[in-house]
């Protein structure tokens, strides 16, 4: 049985205003710190997560942050931007939840995933590549907003059997999927296109790659990213690179064995380091 349920647009939950306000400051060239902090501090919630964001193991230096000035200052603007969405939708979400804690935990891991994999091969837009990996399944997160009590279930069973969730959606709902709902959010949130174009594609690569014509590397950095959490995650080897080398990530990263045994095993001490995955 197949269940009809909807999401329309105006069912997507919107960041705040000041979070949105703060990501446009951060694309001013002329856009300083003592305006930055300001702005932050008239929303003491999205202030609070900024904090914890960046005191999170993946951010966090020797000392905690205590103030948003100090977060600017250690985090720098690049990260700042990063920790605001990281804030902004991380509001939207009950952490207490297993399942959405699963699915937070694997977007953080894609995140910092990605952010290796574009280092690692000197990729140019460094900008979008956290942001993109972060919201990769952001659709995920909505619908089990929506619908607890029919995803969380299908989350459980995507665990345990390994059958990816993609594949599940398919079984069960008749109009829409994802990455479907992730491509919507993210466009309401007026962030890049090509974050959605990553949301929206990340699973059929084959069909939309060619279609992605501007953002084709970033897709394919976190459509491998994803890959290399989802293996860690598991606990199963890493597979044959001759595998992935089918895959289109495979072919427009260039990937060869030491090339993909080596961000493996650095992705996974990084994650296992930093408690994330």
């Amino acid at each position: 049985m197949k269940y009809n349920i909807e999401i329309d647009e105006q069912d997507l939950p919107l960041i705040s205003t000041v979070a949105s306000e703060a990501l446009d400051l951060l694309q001013d060239p002329e856009a300083n710190n003592q305006k930055l902090e300001d702005l932050i501090c008239k929303d003491p919630a999205l202030a609070a997560r900024v904090l914890r964001t960046a005191n999170s193991p993946f951010y966090s230096g020797r000392t905690g942050v205590t103030s948003i000035s100090n977060a600017i200052f250690r985090l720098g603007m690049r990260n700042l931007r990063n920790v605001i969405v990281v804030a902004a939708t991380g509001e939207f979400f009950n952490d207490s939840d297993p399942s959405v804690q699963f699915l937070w935990n694997h977007s953080m891991a894609t995140a910092m995933a990605s952010t290796y994999l574009a280092n690692a091969l000197s990729f140019s837009q460094q900008n979008e590549v956290f942001i993109a990996g972060l919201l990769h399944d952001i659709g995920k997160l909505i619908i089990m907003r929506q619908y607890p009590d029919v995803y969380g279930p299908m989350i459980q069973q995507s665990i345990a059997s390994g059958t990816p969730m993609h594949e599940l959606e398919d079984e069960n709902f008749n109009f829409f999927n994802h990455m479907m709902v992730g491509g919507l959010v993210i466009r309401k949130w007026k962030l890049h296109d090509s974050v959605s174009e990553v949301a929206r594609f990340h699973h059929d690569l084959e069909e939309q790659l060619p279609m992605c014509v501007n953002h084709e590397q970033l897709l394919c950095i976190v459509a491998l990213a994803n890959h290399f959490c989802n293996t860690i995650v598991a606990g199963t080897q890493p597979g044959t690179w001759a595998a992935v080398m089918s895959r289109p990530y495979g072919k427009e990263l260039h990937l060869n064995e030491k090339k993909y045994n080596t961000w493996y095993g650095e992705i996974r001490d990084q994650l296992q380091n930093q408690r994330i995955g």
